[in-house]
């Protein structure tokens, strides 16, 4: 389930597959992924989404977010910098689709809106049920 990139005045979400298609545009992503996923922010996640903050494991663990989700970027538009990543997840065989999002720690700006627009998006889809 895909959904197109947006941006607003302050930010822009765009799926990552482009910057995974490309080796130095990966590297950058996983660079600039690094310094977010803290463990701070991934605490309230399941043991398979845990990561250490190594450039080889930064690089599985986007390897293995590309190979089961969507993955959209969220970027400061005024800073031109990486602030989150945000996850539609759909199960094998499932009606539902998990959101997830991982955002960096504050100050970084309004995180509600880009989930607002997801969440108003998925409930408009055909999928009915989410996690």
């Amino acid at each position: 389930m895909e959904l197109l990139s947006f941006s607003t005045d302050r930010l822009t979400l765009r799926h990552w597959r482009d910057a995974l298609a490309h080796p130095a545009r990966r590297d950058q992503l996983e660079r600039d992924i690094l310094p977010i996923l803290t463990p701070k922010v991934l605490d309230h996640l399941p043991p398979s989404l845990q990561t250490r903050q190594t450039p080889s494991a930064i690089n599985h663990w986007v390897t293995k977010r590309a190979q089961e989700s969507d993955v959209y970027t969220i970027s400061d538009r005024t800073k031109d910098q990486l602030i989150g990543l945000l996850i539609l997840a759909a199960p094998e065989l499932a009606d539902h689709i998990h959101l997830g999002y991982l955002l960096d720690e504050p100050p970084r700006g309004d995180w509600a809106m880009p989930v607002k627009y997801y969440r108003a998006w998925l409930y408009s889809s055909p999928i009915k049920r989410f996690n």
